[in-house]
C-alpha cells in the first residue's frame, strides 16, 4: 500500500493481453466473471454494474489505452474504490498477461 492509500494487486493470467482486454471490455464476458453492465472502453462512458447483493452501482470510464488500461470510477456513495486494470505483456512468461 502506498502513502496515498492505493492497493495494487498483480495477477498473472494464462491469456494474452488481447484476450484479457476483451474480458474487461465486452459486457457479455465481463458478466461471466465480474458483474453485468454496459461497459465500453470509451472515456466518459457511464454505465451501471449489477453487483448482486451490493445493488446497482453507477460507474464512469476515466481512462482507456486499448489493450493496456481500462480505468473506471464508481460514483459517489458506491461500495467500491476506484478500479484500474493495467495490462502488460508477460515479460518472460509467454502467453501470460499481468493485470494490476
Amino acid at each position: 500500500m502506498s502513502d496515498q492509500g492505493t492497493l495494487t494487486v498483480e495477477r498473472w493470467l494464462p491469456y494474452p493481453p488481447q484476450e484479457v482486454w476483451r474480458a474487461l471490455t465486452d459486457p457479455a464476458l465481463l458478466a461471466q466473471w465480474w458483474a453485468a453492465g454496459d461497459v465500453r472502453p470509451t472515456v466518459g462512458h457511464g454505465f451501471t454494474l449489477d453487483m448482486g447483493e451490493f445493488g446497482q452501482q453507477p460507474c464512469h470510464v476515466v481512462a482507456v489505452d486499448p489493450e493496456h488500461l481500462m480505468a473506471y470510477r464508481f460514483s459517489d456513495g458506491a461500495v467500491a474504490p476506484p478500479h484500474d486494470d493495467h495490462l502488460a505483456p508477460s515479460g518472460g512468461r509467454d502467453g501470460h498477461a499481468p493485470v494490476s
